[in-house]
Protein backbone atom coordinates (compact mmCIF):
# COMPACT_ATOMS: atom_id res chain seq x y z
CA UNK A 1 0.00 0.00 0.00
CA UNK A 2 2.75 2.36 0.87
CA UNK A 3 4.57 1.65 -2.37
CA UNK A 4 1.37 2.11 -4.34
CA UNK A 5 0.69 5.37 -2.61
CA UNK A 6 4.20 6.57 -3.36
CA UNK A 7 4.01 5.51 -7.02
CA UNK A 8 0.78 7.43 -7.47
CA UNK A 9 1.99 10.51 -5.64
CA UNK A 10 5.21 10.92 -7.61
CA UNK A 11 3.53 11.78 -10.95
CA UNK A 12 1.13 14.07 -9.10
CA UNK A 13 3.98 15.94 -7.40
CA UNK A 14 5.96 16.10 -10.63
CA UNK A 15 2.97 17.42 -12.56
CA UNK A 16 2.20 19.95 -9.84
CA UNK A 17 5.84 21.09 -9.77
CA UNK A 18 5.95 21.62 -13.54
CA UNK A 19 2.64 23.48 -13.59
CA UNK A 20 3.58 25.57 -10.55
CA UNK A 21 6.89 26.64 -12.11
CA UNK A 22 5.18 27.41 -15.42
CA UNK A 23 2.57 29.58 -13.71
CA UNK A 24 5.29 31.30 -11.64
CA UNK A 25 7.40 32.09 -14.71
CA UNK A 26 4.36 33.27 -16.63
CA UNK A 27 3.24 35.46 -13.70
CA UNK A 28 6.71 37.04 -13.53
CA UNK A 29 6.59 37.76 -17.25
CA UNK A 30 3.14 39.31 -16.83
CA UNK A 31 4.39 41.52 -14.00
CA UNK A 32 7.45 42.58 -16.01
CA UNK A 33 5.36 43.40 -19.09
CA UNK A 34 2.82 45.28 -16.98
CA UNK A 35 5.57 47.27 -15.26
CA UNK A 36 7.24 48.10 -18.60
CA UNK A 37 3.94 49.28 -20.05
CA UNK A 38 3.24 51.36 -16.95
CA UNK A 39 6.70 52.97 -17.13
CA UNK A 40 6.26 53.70 -20.84
CA UNK A 41 2.83 55.18 -20.19
CA UNK A 42 4.22 57.40 -17.41
CA UNK A 43 7.07 58.52 -19.67
CA UNK A 44 4.50 59.51 -22.30
CA UNK A 45 2.58 61.54 -19.70
CA UNK A 46 5.78 63.35 -18.69
CA UNK A 47 6.61 64.19 -22.31
CA UNK A 48 3.06 65.45 -22.88
CA UNK A 49 3.35 67.71 -19.82
CA UNK A 50 6.71 69.04 -21.05
CA UNK A 51 5.28 69.74 -24.49
CA UNK A 52 2.26 71.47 -22.99
CA UNK A 53 4.51 73.74 -20.92
CA UNK A 54 6.10 75.05 -24.12
CA UNK A 55 2.77 75.54 -25.90
CA UNK A 56 1.22 77.28 -22.89
CA UNK A 57 3.99 79.88 -22.64
CA UNK A 58 2.22 83.27 -22.87
CA UNK A 59 3.37 86.06 -25.22
CA UNK A 60 6.53 87.49 -23.72
CA UNK A 61 9.39 89.94 -23.93
CA UNK A 62 12.84 89.31 -22.49
CA UNK A 63 16.43 90.50 -22.54
CA UNK A 64 19.02 87.81 -23.40
CA UNK A 65 22.80 87.79 -22.93
CA UNK A 66 24.72 84.89 -24.48
CA UNK A 67 28.46 84.34 -24.57
CA UNK A 68 29.74 81.94 -27.23
CA UNK A 69 33.19 80.42 -26.68
CA UNK A 70 34.84 78.28 -29.35
CA UNK A 71 37.79 75.94 -29.12
CA UNK A 72 39.27 75.42 -32.59
CA UNK A 73 42.05 73.09 -33.62
CA UNK A 74 44.27 72.64 -36.64
CA UNK A 75 41.64 70.92 -38.76
CA UNK A 76 40.12 74.33 -39.50
CA UNK A 77 43.27 75.48 -41.26
CA UNK A 78 45.63 78.39 -40.70
CA UNK A 79 43.16 81.01 -41.95
CA UNK A 80 40.64 80.34 -39.17
CA UNK A 81 40.78 82.93 -36.37
CA UNK A 82 39.19 81.87 -33.07
CA UNK A 83 36.71 84.46 -31.90
CA UNK A 84 34.51 84.47 -28.81
CA UNK A 85 31.25 86.30 -29.28
CA UNK A 86 28.90 88.18 -26.97
CA UNK A 87 25.24 88.52 -28.02
CA UNK A 88 22.88 91.08 -26.47
CA UNK A 89 19.30 90.46 -27.60
CA UNK A 90 15.85 91.95 -27.09
CA UNK A 91 13.44 89.12 -27.84
CA UNK A 92 9.67 89.34 -28.40
CA UNK A 93 7.37 86.38 -29.08
CA UNK A 94 3.69 85.51 -29.21
CA UNK A 95 1.83 82.49 -30.51
CA UNK A 96 2.69 83.19 -34.18
CA UNK A 97 5.21 86.04 -34.40
CA UNK A 98 8.73 86.72 -33.24
CA UNK A 99 11.11 89.67 -33.21
CA UNK A 100 14.79 89.50 -32.23
CA UNK A 101 17.04 92.59 -32.17
CA UNK A 102 20.63 91.47 -31.63
CA UNK A 103 24.06 93.02 -31.26
CA UNK A 104 27.00 90.65 -31.67
CA UNK A 105 30.47 91.65 -30.49
CA UNK A 106 33.42 89.57 -31.70
CA UNK A 107 35.61 89.99 -28.68
CA UNK A 108 39.04 89.13 -30.09
CA UNK A 109 38.48 91.06 -33.32
CA UNK A 110 36.74 94.06 -31.79
CA UNK A 111 33.95 93.95 -34.40
CA UNK A 112 30.26 94.63 -33.86
CA UNK A 113 27.40 93.36 -35.99
CA UNK A 114 23.75 94.30 -35.51
CA UNK A 115 20.88 92.07 -36.61
CA UNK A 116 17.11 92.27 -36.54
CA UNK A 117 14.97 89.25 -37.40
CA UNK A 118 11.17 89.43 -37.72
CA UNK A 119 8.31 87.16 -38.71
CA UNK A 120 5.03 89.12 -38.67
CA UNK A 121 2.80 86.26 -39.93
CA UNK A 122 3.14 87.53 -43.50
CA UNK A 123 6.80 88.20 -44.23
CA UNK A 124 10.21 87.28 -42.88
CA UNK A 125 12.84 90.02 -42.52
CA UNK A 126 16.54 89.79 -41.72
CA UNK A 127 18.50 93.02 -41.40
CA UNK A 128 22.24 92.93 -40.78
CA UNK A 129 24.81 95.69 -40.58
CA UNK A 130 28.39 96.26 -39.43
CA UNK A 131 31.36 93.93 -39.72
CA UNK A 132 34.67 94.64 -41.44
CA UNK A 133 33.02 96.29 -44.47
CA UNK A 134 30.53 98.34 -42.45
CA UNK A 135 27.91 97.19 -44.95
CA UNK A 136 24.17 97.00 -44.55
CA UNK A 137 22.00 94.13 -45.84
CA UNK A 138 18.30 93.27 -45.84
CA UNK A 139 16.77 89.92 -46.80
CA UNK A 140 13.05 89.18 -47.08
CA UNK A 141 10.95 86.10 -47.72
CA UNK A 142 7.24 85.40 -48.02
CA UNK A 143 7.64 81.75 -46.93
CA UNK A 144 7.14 80.85 -43.29
CA UNK A 145 9.79 78.11 -43.59
CA UNK A 146 12.47 80.80 -43.89
CA UNK A 147 11.32 82.20 -40.55
CA UNK A 148 10.98 78.75 -39.00
CA UNK A 149 14.66 78.06 -39.58
CA UNK A 150 15.57 81.25 -37.70
CA UNK A 151 13.07 81.11 -34.83
CA UNK A 152 15.09 79.09 -32.36
CA UNK A 153 18.81 79.82 -32.47
CA UNK A 154 21.35 78.79 -29.88
CA UNK A 155 22.39 82.33 -29.01
CA UNK A 156 18.72 83.20 -28.30
CA UNK A 157 19.11 80.77 -25.38
CA UNK A 158 16.35 78.52 -26.70
CA UNK A 159 18.40 75.43 -25.83
CA UNK A 160 17.08 76.05 -22.30
CA UNK A 161 13.66 75.02 -23.64
CA UNK A 162 15.03 72.02 -25.55
CA UNK A 163 15.65 73.53 -29.00
CA UNK A 164 19.05 72.14 -29.89
CA UNK A 165 19.33 71.65 -33.66
CA UNK A 166 17.31 74.07 -35.78
CA UNK A 167 13.60 74.34 -35.07
CA UNK A 168 13.24 70.74 -33.82
CA UNK A 169 12.67 70.37 -30.09
CA UNK A 170 14.18 67.35 -28.39
CA UNK A 171 10.85 66.74 -26.63
CA UNK A 172 9.18 66.14 -30.00
CA UNK A 173 12.09 64.00 -31.19
CA UNK A 174 11.82 61.72 -28.14
CA UNK A 175 8.01 61.58 -28.37
CA UNK A 176 8.29 60.31 -31.95
CA UNK A 177 10.64 57.52 -30.88
CA UNK A 178 9.40 53.97 -30.27
CA UNK A 179 11.97 53.40 -27.54
CA UNK A 180 11.30 55.69 -24.56
CA UNK A 181 12.00 54.62 -20.98
CA UNK A 182 11.54 56.26 -17.59
CA UNK A 183 14.14 55.19 -15.05
CA UNK A 184 12.86 53.60 -11.84
CA UNK A 185 14.77 55.98 -9.60
CA UNK A 186 14.93 59.75 -9.62
CA UNK A 187 18.28 61.55 -9.64
CA UNK A 188 19.35 64.82 -8.05
CA UNK A 189 20.41 67.67 -10.35
CA UNK A 190 21.34 71.05 -8.83
CA UNK A 191 19.72 69.97 -5.58
CA UNK A 192 16.39 69.06 -7.24
CA UNK A 193 14.90 65.57 -7.56
CA UNK A 194 14.39 64.82 -11.26
CA UNK A 195 12.69 62.17 -13.36
CA UNK A 196 15.06 60.61 -15.89
CA UNK A 197 13.86 59.83 -19.43
CA UNK A 198 15.94 57.95 -21.99
CA UNK A 199 15.39 57.39 -25.69
CA UNK A 200 17.55 55.50 -28.18
CA UNK A 201 16.82 55.70 -31.90
CA UNK A 202 18.43 56.47 -35.27
CA UNK A 203 18.30 60.14 -34.27
CA UNK A 204 20.69 59.51 -31.38
CA UNK A 205 20.66 58.64 -27.70
CA UNK A 206 18.81 61.19 -25.51
CA UNK A 207 18.80 61.48 -21.72
CA UNK A 208 16.66 64.14 -20.02
CA UNK A 209 16.51 65.06 -16.33
CA UNK A 210 13.07 66.62 -15.75
CA UNK A 211 12.03 68.62 -12.67
CA UNK A 212 8.43 67.58 -12.01
CA UNK A 213 7.94 70.24 -9.32
CA UNK A 214 9.10 73.01 -11.67
CA UNK A 215 6.41 72.48 -14.30
CA UNK A 216 8.26 69.56 -15.95
CA UNK A 217 11.15 71.78 -17.00
CA UNK A 218 14.47 70.34 -18.20
CA UNK A 219 17.23 70.50 -15.59
CA UNK A 220 19.81 68.70 -17.69
CA UNK A 221 20.06 66.99 -21.09
CA UNK A 222 22.69 64.84 -22.80
CA UNK A 223 22.47 63.95 -26.50
CA UNK A 224 24.89 61.66 -28.32
CA UNK A 225 24.91 60.97 -32.05
CA UNK A 226 27.22 58.19 -33.26
CA UNK A 227 28.13 56.65 -36.58
CA UNK A 228 24.99 55.43 -38.32
CA UNK A 229 22.69 58.00 -36.64
CA UNK A 230 20.80 60.61 -38.64
CA UNK A 231 21.95 64.24 -38.43
CA UNK A 232 20.20 66.91 -40.54
CA UNK A 233 18.80 64.19 -42.78
CA UNK A 234 22.18 62.54 -43.43
CA UNK A 235 23.75 59.45 -41.89
CA UNK A 236 26.92 60.00 -39.90
CA UNK A 237 29.75 60.24 -40.79
CA UNK A 238 28.78 63.31 -42.81
CA UNK A 239 31.41 64.44 -45.35
CA UNK A 240 32.67 68.03 -45.26
CA UNK A 241 34.26 68.44 -48.72
CA UNK A 242 35.74 71.88 -48.05
CA UNK A 243 37.93 70.41 -45.28
CA UNK A 244 38.42 66.92 -46.71
CA UNK A 245 37.12 65.36 -43.48
CA UNK A 246 33.84 63.91 -42.16
CA UNK A 247 31.76 64.67 -39.10
CA UNK A 248 31.60 61.31 -37.26
CA UNK A 249 29.94 62.03 -33.89
CA UNK A 250 28.17 64.77 -31.94
CA UNK A 251 27.89 65.26 -28.20
CA UNK A 252 25.57 67.91 -26.75
CA UNK A 253 25.24 68.64 -23.05
CA UNK A 254 22.84 71.16 -21.49
CA UNK A 255 23.44 71.87 -17.81
CA UNK A 256 23.44 74.41 -14.95
CA UNK A 257 19.85 75.39 -15.75
CA UNK A 258 18.19 77.89 -13.41
CA UNK A 259 14.38 78.10 -13.35
CA UNK A 260 12.08 80.85 -12.04
CA UNK A 261 8.33 80.81 -11.51
CA UNK A 262 6.79 83.93 -13.04
CA UNK A 263 3.03 84.40 -12.82
CA UNK A 264 2.45 80.66 -12.54
CA UNK A 265 4.81 79.79 -15.42
CA UNK A 266 8.13 78.02 -14.90
CA UNK A 267 10.71 79.67 -17.15
CA UNK A 268 14.39 78.65 -17.55
CA UNK A 269 16.42 81.82 -17.09
CA UNK A 270 20.05 80.65 -17.27
CA UNK A 271 22.14 77.71 -18.37
CA UNK A 272 24.98 76.34 -20.49
CA UNK A 273 25.15 74.20 -23.62
CA UNK A 274 28.36 72.48 -24.74
CA UNK A 275 28.32 71.36 -28.37
CA UNK A 276 31.16 69.00 -29.33
CA UNK A 277 31.81 67.91 -32.92
CA UNK A 278 34.03 64.84 -33.36
CA UNK A 279 35.59 64.18 -36.78
CA UNK A 280 36.83 60.99 -38.41
CA UNK A 281 40.44 62.04 -37.76
CA UNK A 282 39.57 62.12 -34.01
CA UNK A 283 39.91 65.91 -33.86
CA UNK A 284 37.27 67.83 -31.91
CA UNK A 285 35.65 71.24 -32.06
CA UNK A 286 33.94 72.50 -28.93
CA UNK A 287 31.48 75.40 -28.72
CA UNK A 288 30.02 76.59 -25.42
CA UNK A 289 26.91 78.79 -25.10
CA UNK A 290 26.26 80.46 -21.74
CA UNK A 291 22.91 82.26 -21.57
CA UNK A 292 21.18 84.57 -19.08
CA UNK A 293 17.58 85.78 -19.52
CA UNK A 294 16.46 88.92 -17.67
CA UNK A 295 13.66 91.54 -17.71
CA UNK A 296 11.06 88.88 -18.53
CA UNK A 297 7.59 90.33 -19.10
CA UNK A 298 4.56 88.17 -19.82
CA UNK A 299 1.69 89.45 -22.00
CA UNK A 300 3.44 92.77 -22.75
CA UNK A 301 2.03 95.61 -24.86
CA UNK A 302 3.85 94.84 -28.14
CA UNK A 303 2.51 97.98 -29.82
CA UNK A 304 4.05 100.11 -27.09
CA UNK A 305 7.32 98.22 -27.47
CA UNK A 306 7.31 98.68 -31.25
CA UNK A 307 7.66 94.94 -31.81
CA UNK A 308 7.23 93.08 -35.12
CA UNK A 309 7.96 96.19 -37.17
CA UNK A 310 11.04 96.45 -39.37
CA UNK A 311 12.43 99.97 -38.90
CA UNK A 312 15.75 101.76 -39.10
CA UNK A 313 16.34 100.90 -42.77
CA UNK A 314 17.51 103.83 -44.93
CA UNK A 315 15.65 104.36 -48.20
CA UNK A 316 17.62 102.99 -51.12
CA UNK A 317 18.97 99.96 -49.20
CA UNK A 318 19.41 96.93 -51.47
CA UNK A 319 16.92 94.15 -50.68
CA UNK A 320 17.48 90.45 -51.44
CA UNK A 321 14.20 88.56 -51.96
CA UNK A 322 14.83 84.87 -51.27
CA UNK A 323 12.03 83.74 -53.62
CA UNK A 324 13.10 86.06 -56.46
CA UNK A 325 16.87 85.75 -56.87
CA UNK A 326 18.28 87.96 -59.59
CA UNK A 327 15.49 90.54 -59.37
CA UNK A 328 16.63 93.86 -57.90
CA UNK A 329 14.66 95.36 -55.02
CA UNK A 330 15.28 98.43 -52.87
CA UNK A 331 13.76 99.65 -49.62
CA UNK A 332 11.50 102.65 -50.11
CA UNK A 333 9.05 104.24 -47.66
CA UNK A 334 8.94 101.24 -45.35
CA UNK A 335 8.64 98.47 -47.95
CA UNK A 336 10.57 96.63 -50.66
CA UNK A 337 9.98 97.83 -54.22
CA UNK A 338 11.43 96.91 -57.61
CA UNK A 339 14.64 98.72 -58.40
CA UNK A 340 13.29 100.52 -61.48
CA UNK A 341 12.01 103.99 -62.29
CA UNK A 342 8.96 105.41 -60.53
CA UNK A 343 6.89 105.51 -63.74
CA UNK A 344 7.57 101.82 -64.44
CA UNK A 345 6.54 100.88 -60.89
CA UNK A 346 3.27 102.81 -61.29
CA UNK A 347 2.50 101.04 -64.59
CA UNK A 348 3.20 97.61 -63.06
CA UNK A 349 0.96 98.42 -60.08
CA UNK A 350 -1.92 99.36 -62.41
CA UNK A 351 -1.61 96.12 -64.37
CA UNK A 352 -1.51 94.03 -61.16
CA UNK A 353 -4.55 95.87 -59.73
CA UNK A 354 -6.64 95.26 -62.85
CA UNK A 355 -5.78 91.54 -63.06
CA UNK A 356 -6.23 90.75 -59.40
CA UNK A 357 -9.32 92.83 -58.58
CA UNK A 358 -11.80 90.49 -60.26
CA UNK A 359 -10.34 87.30 -58.84
CA UNK A 360 -10.05 88.75 -55.37
CA UNK A 361 -13.61 90.10 -55.12
CA UNK A 362 -15.10 86.63 -54.78
CA UNK A 363 -12.60 85.60 -52.14
CA UNK A 364 -12.67 88.61 -49.83
CA UNK A 365 -15.38 87.22 -47.58
CA UNK A 366 -13.72 83.83 -47.22
CA UNK A 367 -10.35 85.42 -46.61
CA UNK A 368 -11.75 87.70 -43.92
CA UNK A 369 -13.40 84.74 -42.22
CA UNK A 370 -10.13 82.81 -42.32
CA UNK A 371 -8.18 85.74 -40.90
CA UNK A 372 -10.77 86.17 -38.14
CA UNK A 373 -10.59 82.51 -37.15
CA UNK A 374 -6.80 82.59 -37.16
CA UNK A 375 -6.55 85.63 -34.94
CA UNK A 376 -9.19 84.33 -32.54
CA UNK A 377 -7.00 81.45 -31.41
CA UNK A 378 -7.48 80.96 -27.70
CA UNK A 379 -4.47 82.15 -25.75
CA UNK A 380 -3.15 79.75 -23.11
CA UNK A 381 -3.81 80.50 -19.48
CA UNK A 382 -1.06 82.34 -17.65
CA UNK A 383 -1.08 79.63 -14.95
CA UNK A 384 -0.25 76.17 -16.23
CA UNK A 385 0.62 74.25 -13.06
CA UNK A 386 -2.87 72.78 -12.52
CA UNK A 387 -3.23 71.60 -16.13
CA UNK A 388 0.27 70.14 -16.10
CA UNK A 389 -0.63 68.04 -13.04
CA UNK A 390 -3.89 66.95 -14.68
CA UNK A 391 -2.03 65.94 -17.84
CA UNK A 392 0.34 63.69 -15.88
CA UNK A 393 -2.17 62.12 -13.50
CA UNK A 394 -4.69 61.48 -16.24
CA UNK A 395 -7.31 63.89 -14.84
CA UNK A 396 -9.18 66.03 -17.35
CA UNK A 397 -10.64 69.47 -17.03
CA UNK A 398 -14.28 70.10 -17.83
CA UNK A 399 -14.94 69.72 -21.53
CA UNK A 400 -11.87 67.55 -22.18
CA UNK A 401 -12.11 63.92 -23.22
CA UNK A 402 -9.37 61.33 -23.09
CA UNK A 403 -8.85 58.86 -25.91
CA UNK A 404 -8.47 55.23 -24.72
CA UNK A 405 -5.02 53.66 -24.88
CA UNK A 406 -6.07 50.54 -26.78
CA UNK A 407 -2.64 48.97 -27.11
CA UNK A 408 -1.68 49.11 -23.42
CA UNK A 409 -5.17 48.23 -22.11
CA UNK A 410 -5.73 45.23 -24.35
CA UNK A 411 -2.25 43.81 -23.71
CA UNK A 412 -2.64 44.01 -19.94
CA UNK A 413 -6.16 42.53 -20.10
CA UNK A 414 -4.93 39.64 -22.25
CA UNK A 415 -2.08 38.91 -19.85
CA UNK A 416 -4.42 38.86 -16.85
CA UNK A 417 -6.87 36.55 -18.65
CA UNK A 418 -4.08 34.13 -19.50
CA UNK A 419 -2.84 34.15 -15.89
CA UNK A 420 -6.37 33.42 -14.65
CA UNK A 421 -6.69 30.58 -17.18
CA UNK A 422 -3.48 28.98 -15.97
CA UNK A 423 -4.65 29.18 -12.35
CA UNK A 424 -7.98 27.53 -13.18
CA UNK A 425 -6.16 24.79 -15.13
CA UNK A 426 -3.91 24.01 -12.15
CA UNK A 427 -6.93 23.86 -9.85
CA UNK A 428 -8.81 21.45 -12.12
CA UNK A 429 -5.81 19.16 -12.55
CA UNK A 430 -5.34 18.94 -8.80
CA UNK A 431 -9.03 18.13 -8.30
CA UNK A 432 -8.84 15.33 -10.91
CA UNK A 433 -5.77 13.84 -9.24
CA UNK A 434 -7.56 13.67 -5.89
CA UNK A 435 -10.45 11.58 -7.27
CA UNK A 436 -10.06 7.75 -6.71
Amino acid sequence: MLNGFNNKSKPTRLTFSIIFRTVLIFSCLCLYATKSLAQENKASHVLEAMSYRLKAMPPHAMHVNTKVSREYNELLGKTAIPSDELYVIDLYRDINRFDASSECTRLQLGQKITMKTIWDEKRYFLRQGGGPRKSFMLMISDKEQSATNAKHLAFYGDFLDGFVVGNQNIIGTISDSNNVQLRDRQETISGKECLVIESDSKLGHFTLWVDEKAGYSIRKAVIKLSRGDLYSGEILPKPIPSRNISLAELEIEIKNIEILEIEGNYIPVAGTMIYTSIYDNEKKNRTQYTTKRTDIKLNPDFDKLGAFVMDGIPDGTRVHHLEMPGIRFVWQNGTAVLDVGAETIADIDKIIDVKTKTSNDGNISAQNNANTSTRNIEKPSSSITKRLINNTTGQKEEGEHSSPSLSSGWIIAALLILAAGCTITVYLLLRLRKKP
